[in-house]
């Protein structure tokens, strides 16, 4: 049931994080002093623009939040983790599941300790507690993979008993490593498409490396399908960084507040709520889930709250969730019934709904609206001679443009003419340089 909120809370971000991963990842210069109050005006923000830049002086300044996030960065803080991570997938990642674990047609064909600790990351991570469900087997209960495990020579053996999930293994230099999932505070089940997951609603996961610790993880979750709640939230600690979650649903509002810092430091908090009908109703849940239908039309609004260091926010209302699904797919190409007039009109009509349902502006840490996500109708032509076949041909399609409108001026630029052709040089060079360094640790 994690699943579908998780699917649903993701479009109600689409637009805020489609805006928010062009700023934080392709966002030179540290001058930011147009505009800007240095009074401390900004609420936390003491360099926070006191009125609507321009689209220049709002360059710089993603450019400032984009090595800022980078800044907070060291990959020598996590260096022992990533070690010791990429030691186990290399040695033991591809031996096969416990004999005892009995697993036949019926479940799943291929399942390792790797897919399992593939589950457990991905419920902290991705504030996915049904992964944890789904990594110790699809449709059992956590009891039935309990117990301690440590490599053979083709698949990992049991070789003693535990009321927890317990992987041993040695690293590099032959010092004990232990991955545990312990669970506790009895169950919480939830069936879909009649498979059942029965998990723990308090699972403490952690990975010890002799003395030191890797992962601390606790989550909490709990689903009551009689009257329709679920709640999860996660507490995850590796390294020096930090995420928490909090996520509670009922059929009519799903709130989900999560956080990550790094040493101490917020680098991101995002607050998103949708508001709708029978989200967590089993009986519409399950055949839309089944069918792979559209799990969307039954939100009706959405809110998000994206902020970054303090310094950059983004805020959205969302509305339609189904109407936003179609217009956001809109395309019209010559081989429609449509002439290219029609289907000019037809794209335009896409992105005035688009328009109006979809409200996201980005903030400096202050009251005022710096700029905002639009969409606008984009036309391809292509006119060109075949010649082996000797014809002529015209080709046009028309789709939806996401852009960025500058309050200040009013001025659109969609994403690739404001934060390609290497105009944020700078940023993308520092970005280059730390994740070369990740990858060199991965090596």
């Amino acid at each position: 049931m994690f699943k579908q909120f998780d699917a649903i809370l993701g479009k109600a971000t689409v637009a805020a994080v489609m805006a928010a991963a062009m700023i934080g990842f392709n966002s030179c210069s540290e001058d930011n002093s147009s505009g800007v109050d240095d009074g401390g005006t900004g609420g936390g923000n003491p360099g926070a623009p006191v009125e609507a830049l321009s689209p220049e002086d709002s360059k710089a300044y993603m450019e400032s939040v984009a090595k800022d996030v980078m800044g907070c960065f060291d990959p020598q803080d996590q260096a022992s983790t990533i070690t010791l991570c990429k030691y186990f997938v290399d040695t033991y990642g591809n031996l096969d599941e416990p004999e005892e674990w009995e697993l036949d047609s019926n479940d799943n064909d291929y399942f390792s300790a790797r897919k399992l600790m593939n589950g457990l990351f991905r419920s902290v991570v991705r504030r996915d507690a049904g992964s944890l469900t789904r990594a110790v087997n699809y449709v059992y209960d956590f009891e039935r993979f309990s117990g301690v495990y440590e490599p053979g020579q083709y698949c990992w053996v049991r070789t003693a008993d535990s009321d927890d999930i317990v992987f041993k293994f040695r690293n590099a230099g032959g010092v004990v490593c232990v991955a545990t999932a312990k669970g506790s505070g009895g169950e919480s089940s939830g069936t879909v498409d009649g498979y059942t997951g029965r998990l723990p609603k308090n699972v403490k996961v952690t990975l010890t490396e002799g003395t030191a610790t890797h992962l601390d993880a606790e989550i909490l979750s709990d689903i009551n399908e009689q009257v329709h709640t679920a709640t999860a939230k996660v507490n995850a600690s590796s390294a020096n960084i930090v995420v928490s979650s909090d996520l509670n649903a009922t059929d009519t509002r799903v709130t989900n507040l999560s956080v990550v810092t790094v040493s101490g430091r917020t680098l991101v908090k995002v607050n998103a709520v949708l508001t709708g009908h029978d989200m967590c109703n089993r009986s519409v849940v399950e055949p839309l889930i089944r069918d792979d239908m559209r799990l969307y039309d039954l939100v009706d609004k959405g809110e998000v709250n994206v902020d970054v260091l303090g310094r950059l926010q983004f805020k959205g209302n969302l509305g339609s969730f189904g109407d936003i699904a179609d217009h956001l797919d809109a395309y019209y190409d010559s081989y429609d019934d449509l002439s290219k007039d029609q289907a000019q009109q037809a794209i335009e009509n896409d992105c005035k709904r688009l328009n109006a349902d979809v409200n996201v502006g980005v903030y400096y840490s202050s009251s005022v609206e710096q700029a905002k996500l639009r969409f606008q109708p984009e036309l391809y032509e292509d006119d060109y001679f075949d010649s082996y076949s000797g014809n002529h041909y015209y080709y046009w399609d028309w789709s939806v443009l996401p852009v960025l409108y500058f309050t200040a001026d009013g001025t659109t630029y969609d994403f690739e003419s404001y934060f390609g052709n290497s105009r944020f040089s700078s940023v993308e060079s520092q970005w280059d340089i730390l994740y070369n360094s990740y990858k060199n640790l991965w090596k």
